[in-house]
């Protein structure tokens, strides 16, 4: 047995409770120049043996599962109450290579994102691990799409980035004939889950729950659903289809935006989070804003190189009255985030099996996630370019990532196709762009002011796409 977090514990419960929905798999994309795959199966049993996360199996015992469909499961089963599931590591497990293109053949960039999307698709078992598999197709004369696809009970974003880095830096040393080194580790993620439990009982974040208790207090209520949306469908079961909306605020405003967060000693996530807050009121009427956002919770240097799930995602709640100029209106949510980073620490598993959050209402899931892309250097290895995978089904509501890239700040919402017209949230991530763009011309502008000449904005781009005869829009349309 090894210790689990509390967010493992949810998730266990989750897929006992709810079998049909979609598992949480997490999948990155990478375009690589050079692949030789021998070395790169000799690299995915290096950083295999270095983290224990990748060979852990997990087991919900079937007595434990009865009790969950119980009536009153909440009180007879829930995540603190965590060693009626198994949990194991495994000596040696390699994480399975499967190549998309049979011998020597190869296949378009895109039919290869397509059949990594149909594979991403795919369960894992949990009592069988490793719980991660990669997959590679040979898209050109040298070029090669190779795909990682980890399950989240073992992983978070960060812990992707840890992976990318060390297979790549594995991968160099075995093609140069050296040893795999064995990269002790300052800290394992079960360690961590041991520590948390620790804390948690006794008493050392009592500080925290209280914190979160008041916010779900205040804000819980302010969690938005499907009909609050006018671009909202009250649809038939879902199927869970995931669409991609996209928006890119050039580098210039980004580095406007970072210029002024610095002078208000603020954060361009605070700037976002204001402008996301701003543009769900101007969507839904509503005053108080309450969304989700995910903390990486890595909260000491040894676990920074560590690989599992960390991250705990909170309730942000933002209030938005239509006198605040846009200056002060960012106030709040730098407050709101100051104090969620401080008290990140409490998972959420735990406040719901407390009684101290909820409930969640996950019909429109609505979140904010900001990304700080971690790019670290791989020495001489391969060409290395990041690719935006196919959207896998998920039960995700609508999720917003604001993610900082070389040309701008990307933003990006996956949301679900039966609960939200694409256009609708497309219109959103627009509004919230025009809404940071107002902020830096005259942060005095009152924000009732600044949802007028958005709207307005918003009615002259409509008026200016014009559909041609072949369905495109007139050259030099806005969009």
């Amino acid at each position: 047995m090894v210790a689990i977090s509390y967010s493992q514990a949810g998730q266990l419960f989750l897929e006992a409770m709810s079998p049909w929905l979609p598992a949480p798999l997490l999948v990155r994309c990478f375009l690589v120049d050079e692949l030789d795959r021998r070395v790169l199966e000799q690299a995915l049993r290096a950083i295999t043996r270095r983290h224990s996360s990748l060979r852990t199996g997990f087991c919900v015992t079937p007595q434990l599962a009865a009790r969950l469909h119980a009536p009153d499961a909440r009180r007879q089963a829930s995540p603190a109450q965590p060693l009626r599931i198994k949990t194991w590591v495994a000596a040696d497990v390699p994480i399975p290579l499967q190549t998309l293109t049979p011998g020597n053949g190869r296949i378009t960039l895109e039919q290869a994102l397509d059949a990594a999307g149909l594979e991403a698709k795919r369960r894992f078992a949990l009592d069988q691990p490793p719980l991660m598999r990669m997959l590679v197709a040979r898209v050109g004369t040298n070029e090669h799409l190779l795909v990682m696809i980890v399950h989240h009970l073992i992983a978070d974003r960060w812990s992707l980035d840890i992976l990318e880095h060390e297979l790549f830096v594995a991968y160099r040393g075995c093609k140069g004939n050296e040893a795999c080194p064995p990269w002790p580790l300052p800290m394992q993620y079960s360690e961590f889950a041991h520590i948390e439990r620790e804390r948690l009982k006794g008493g050392a974040l009592n500080q925290s729950v209280e914190f979160w208790k008041r916010e779900w207090h205040a804000y819980g209520s302010a969690q938005l659903t499907v009909a609050d949306f006018p671009f909202g469908r009250e649809a038939a079961p879902e199927r869970f289809d995931v669409g991609v909306e996209r928006v890119i605020v050039n580098l210039a405003l980004m580095k406007s935006m970072a210029s002024f967060a610095r002078r208000r000693r603020q954060s361009v996530h605070m700037l976002v989070l204001t402008a996301f807050a701003a543009a769900l009121r101007q969507a839904t009427g509503k005053e108080k804003i309450a969304v989700f956002g995910t903390f990486a919770n890595r909260t000491s240097v040894a676990a920074e190189t560590a690989v599992g799930w960390f991250a705990n995602a909170h309730l942000l709640g933002v209030s938005c009255s239509a006198d605040t100029s846009l200056e002060r209106l960012a106030d709040n949510p730098r407050r709101t985030v100051l104090a969620a980073i401080e008290h990140q620490a409490v998972p959420p598993g735990y406040l719901w099996a407390t009684g101290n959050a909820g409930p969640f209402r996950i019909d429109a899931w609505v979140s904010l996630d900001y990304v700080s892309r971690r790019v670290a250097d791989r020495g001489t290895g391969p060409r290395v370019e990041i690719v935006a995978p196919r959207p896998i089904p998920g039960h995700i509501g609508l999720r917003v990532f604001a993610m900082e890239m070389a040309d701008g700040l990307h933003l990006t919402a996956l949301h679900s196709r039966e609960k939200f017209d694409g256009a609708g949230v497309a219109g959103l991530l627009r509004t919230m762009t025009r809404l940071m763009e107002l902020t830096l011309a005259d942060g005095t502008l009152r924000l009732g002011d600044a949802e007028r000449l958005t709207t307005a904005a918003a009615a002259e781009t409509h008026r200016a796409v014009v559909p041609r005869p072949d369905g495109e829009p007139q050259e030099g349309a806005s969009c």
